[in-house]
């Protein structure tokens, strides 16, 4: 794996995929959406079990690596940040892009589980005033774990055929 949390490639993005290992990916608008910092928060509740089970999870977001450090020490989140900056995932995901005052567009939410190289789950917010513009109602962190965990469990089953 790079040392850089810095998305610039494709290449970047699959190299945290291995063959043996379910791998989330959890898109967010960035420091300052106080939805996005909630929900980071309440996912690490579930990163633990997760991490226990082998399931790699990774925050996606356009902010740079300084403001994903400061948000990651006050959040106490200990899964790891990757920086968007080059668009990556969202060329990649189609991650709807949404329009921040002053700072260009940014990522909506979205959840992505890979079971070895092949995507077995996606959830992408879709942008709407009932939802205030994609920074609400996520799918629940809770659901997220859950799927990660059947994941894993169908990847080892797999593996063991």
């Amino acid at each position: 794996m790079s040392q850089s949390n810095e998305l610039q490639t494709e290449a970047d993005l699959r190299e945290r995929l291995q063959a043996d290992r379910v791998t989330v990916f959890v898109t967010f608008r960035g420091d300052w959406c106080p939805f996005c910092r909630s929900y980071l928060s309440k996912l690490e509740r579930s990163y633990a079990e997760l991490h226990d089970h082998g399931i790699e999870l990774f925050g996606v977001s356009i902010d740079d690596q300084r403001k994903q450090a400061a948000l990651k020490s006050k959040l106490g989140v200990s899964f790891e940040f990757l920086t968007d900056t080059a668009r990556v995932f969202h060329e990649t995901h189609g991650v709807h892009l949404g329009k921040d005052k002053g700072n260009g567009p940014f990522l909506q939410p979205g959840v992505f589980i890979y079971a070895g190289h092949d995507k077995v789950f996606e959830w992408i917010q879709t942008p709407r005033l009932l939802n205030m513009g994609g920074a609400m109602s996520r799918i629940a962190p809770d659901e997220v774990a859950r799927r990660a965990l059947e994941a894993q469990a169908n990847l080892a089953t797999r593996e063991a055929s």
